[in-house]
């Protein structure tokens, strides 16, 4: 039997072909897998030309050499019983020599085996092939691959047109579906690139906002001791009306400043979906002061008249997220401002009610450069300034209207612009807020307002309200802060509030006080950085207390990881406030009015304060900011000197601890030199806290050479500074009283402190402590010193277990 003999059944059945090609034509378009698709054409291919094996080969030159490796195989029952040809094998090089020009000139290599050259007989007669067909397959005029038909059991010889034509046909349809294949392989591989690039686009946008985050820590830091300190001075008394002039622009450029840093953040927010909203009530004339303050700086020496319009009976409160509203009021008049060199900026405010809802409606217009038709479609793009041919000096980072726009079309607004080269803007926005009371702001309001005088009042107010601070002897509260110096700063800001303070230098312990009960705090500062246990998992722990208490005792977040959204982060980890490191005295008065004042108890316990100030002589220290320490803590040198003595000897302490540092310990290390760096700021030793901030971010960044060859010259300098800090305080106390000598104290009075302990009785404890300290004691090794700090810490149980030991021993 041979292929000539076929030719009558092979015609007849080429409409039985056609149909089983429509078949398989819309077995791919019904979705069949294509490798499946591929395996039906080999399948069709050999049952029609009677053959024992059907073979792919594909062209392959990725390491720079041109060859063939076998892809794909179909046998038939018989061509099982032959033996197929391993997947991957690869045509050898001799054999694609004598290919090489007949498939790229279209030519088929046929013919029983025998027939042909020595290398081609020899690859074949090693898979028992006794005829062959070899048709190369084209795409985009190059050699594609081969499609091979193989018979192990007669030799034929294949010249009939019809019989070709079938073989043309079905190669058609087998490279149909293997561009099929290439495609979806190609998309599949474009989607993996797509997702990797995603990926990447990720990993680089975190990493962009780790470095936004970085840097916003390190900015605010200047910033906020610009802000506090300025804040600080304002609140005093004393001051000359042109010094308070000036100590409020410096407020107000501090704060400036500091939006600029957060406004890069903001958008960074934004672009990650993290921005939320935080409405609350609020009043109309605030912002619009504070907006106008903010920015009115930047008209200088420049002949620029600014006017307000608010209409009296505007609304005093609404309801909405009045930061936002604030910023972008104050983004409008910073870029008005900024483009007009001369001539008006007007700023305009009116409200509109829409039932329980109204339109508020802010309108910017300037005489300055104005905008080109050209560059107003680029206006709301990140980082892109407008008309930069006549931007001169003006310092913008290119987000104040990309931000602004994003902000309003989040409180269901919009923002409108106007402008023409030469004569202005007009940028007028729309926004949505809560109605809260038809109260107007009335004409006294809006005269000062308009007269700029709006700022000034509202500033005696607040230092009147400030400077008569409140005594809150009611109140109990826990800080909670792995560094003593830290605790003892704030212990001293918020000592004119003669509040009962009590500390803990481990997260575990305030949780454990606040399951234990025995004392129910008023509220709770919680530092965020602390080795064993962080202030996050502390507070998880506190709320997942099954008591009423536990759940709602106000935790602040008391933190030098002062970063724009880090305020959100801790809300929403069961913080109820933030107070960032260094502390700005404004912003704790805030904390505690809010979160702390009781006024039903302020009624009850109100009483004067007394005592005098001890004197001393005028004191200095290379390397301390004494004059800036003191007002640190309101003028209080008493309260700053024990703060720093507190300092000096917890800073020696930390020293010891870290002379010798390795790798494992490296995270241990950066905690303790942040420390270092906090609590230095804390009672203005700069150059200190600068030193230790340097090796912070060395073991932030897992620099251990550098921490091994730099530590030694910290440590060196540390204690030299320890050292003169330690001399000045000898010399503050040179009028100190006598103090009565024993030896050691009385063992009534530590068995009444004892008892004071057991009973977890703070009075109790601080009197009897203050009865012990009255004495100087020369054989008590170091007893009293232990007692002090501890009962100061409220370590109860180490305190019990030492004092039943002595009591005992007697």
């Amino acid at each position: 039997m041979n292929i000539q003999e076929n030719i009558p059944l092979i015609k007849s059945n080429l409409i039985s072909i056609v149909n089983k090609t429509a078949s398989l034509l819309l077995d791919i378009q019904a979705g069949e897998s294509l490798d499946t698709n591929i395996q039906k054409c080999m399948e069709l291919i050999g049952h029609v030309t009677n053959v024992d094996r059907v073979n792919l080969w594909q062209s392959d030159s990725d390491d720079g050499v041109f060859k063939f490796v076998l892809k794909r195989e179909w046998l038939s029952k018989k061509g099982e019983l032959c033996g197929a040809i391993p997947i991957g094998h690869i045509i050898s090089q001799d054999v694609m020599k004598e290919w090489t020009g007949k498939f790229s000139r279209g030519e088929i290599v046929k013919g029983p085996v025998e027939e042909l050259s020595k290398t081609e007989h020899d690859l074949f007669a090693r898979y028992k092939v006794r005829s062959v067909i070899l048709i190369p397959l084209h795409l985009r005029d190059e050699v594609w691959g081969i499609f091979s038909i193989d018979d192990c059991e007669y030799e034929r010889n294949v010249d009939d047109n019809d019989i070709l034509n079938v073989l043309n046909t079905a190669g058609l349809m087998l490279m149909s579906a293997v561009i099929r294949t290439e495609q979806e392989e190609k998309l599949t591989k474009s989607a993996l690139q797509l997702k990797e690039m995603m990926a990447a686009a990720d990993a680089a946008n975190e990493a962009k906002s780790v470095f936004l985050a970085n840097m916003s820590h390190e900015m605010r830091t200047p910033l906020n001791a610009i802000i506090g300190l300025s804040g600080l001075v304002i609140d005093g008394e004393g001051l000359s009306k042109e010094d308070e002039e000036n100590l409020g622009k410096i407020y107000d450029a501090g704060s400036t400043l500091l939006h600029l840093v957060n406004d890069i953040l903001d958008i960074s927010k934004i672009e990650a979906g993290k921005f939320v909203l935080a409405p609350r009530e609020y009043e109309i004339p605030s912002l619009i002061n504070d907006s106008i303050t903010q920015n009115i700086l930047r008209i200088g020496s420049k002949p620029v008249k600014l006017t307000l319009d608010l209409p009296e009976d505007t609304p005093m409160c609404l309801f909405g997220d009045d930061l936002r509203v604030k910023q972008i009021m104050s983004n409008l008049l910073s870029n008005a401002f900024k483009y007009t060199n001369e001539g008006d900026v007007n700023y305009s405010v009116s409200c509109k009610k829409a039932g329980k809802l109204c339109w508020l409606t802010i309108v910017v217009s300037d005489t300055g450069t104005g905008i080109d038709k050209e560059h107003i479609k680029n206006l709301f793009t990140d980082y892109v300034h407008i008309n930069k041919s006549v931007k001169g000096n003006v310092d913008s980072t290119g987000l104040g209207l990309p931000i602004t726009k994003r902000l309003v079309e989040m409180m269901g607004g919009r923002i409108s612009v106007k402008s023409e080269i030469g004569k202005g803007s007009v940028f007028t926005v729309r926004l949505k807020q809560g109605f809260v009371s038809d109260a107007p702001v009335g004409p006294e309001i809006v005269r000062q307002l308009q007269g700029f005088n709006y700022f000034a009042d509202k500033r005696d107010k607040h230092a009147k309200n400030r400077s008569k601070r409140i005594k809150l002897p009611y109140a109990r509260l826990l800080i909670v802060d792995d560094t003593q110096t830290n605790l003892d700063v704030i212990k001293g800001m918020l000592k004119p509030f003669e509040m009962q303070i009590d500390f803990k230098l481990r997260g575990r312990d305030a949780v454990e006080a606040v399951r234990e009960e025995k004392v129910k705090y008023t509220a709770i500062f919680m530092d965020h950085m602390m080795p064993e246990m962080d202030g996050i998992e502390a507070v998880r722990l506190i709320r997942e207390i099954d008591t009423e208490y536990a759940r709602n005792v106000p935790i602040i977040a008391f933190t030098a990881n002062a970063l724009v959204g880090n305020s959100d982060m801790f809300l929403e980890k069961g913080f109820q406030a933030f107070l960032p490191k260094p502390i700005d005295i404004k912003l704790l008065d805030d904390i505690i009015w809010k979160w702390v004042r009781d006024k039903k108890l302020e009624k009850e316990c109100a009483h004067k304060k007394n005592g005098k100030k001890r004197q001393h002589k005028p004191l200095s220290c290379e390397g301390l900011d004494i004059e800036n320490g003191i007002k640190k803590f309101r003028d209080d040198i008493d309260t700053y000197i024990d703060v720093l003595k507190s300092y000096v000897g917890n800073t020696r302490m930390i020293l010891e601890n870290i002379k010798t540092v390795n790798e494992e310990k490296l995270p241990d290390y950066g905690i303790a030199v942040h420390g270092i760096k906090g609590s230095s700021r804390g009672v203005a030793a700069y150059d200190l806290a600068a030193a230790a901030e340097v090796m912070e971010m060395a073991a932030k960044r897992d620099d251990y050479e550098y921490i091994k060859k730099n530590n030694p010259e910290f440590i060196k300098n540390a204690y030299k500074f320890i050292h003169k800090a330690e001399e000045m305080l000898k010399r503050f106390y040179y009028e100190q009283p006598k103090k009565f000598i024993k030896k050691t104290p009385d063992k009534e009075l530590l068995k009444e402190l004892l008892e004071g302990c057991r009973q977890y009785d703070m009075d109790r404890t601080d009197a009897v402590i203050s009865k012990i300290k009255a004495y100087e004691y020369t054989d008590d090794g170091g007893l009293t010193a232990w007692l002090k700090e501890n009962v100061e810490l409220s370590n109860f149980g180490e305190i019990i277990g030492k004092l039943e030991k002595i009591v005992k021993d007697e």
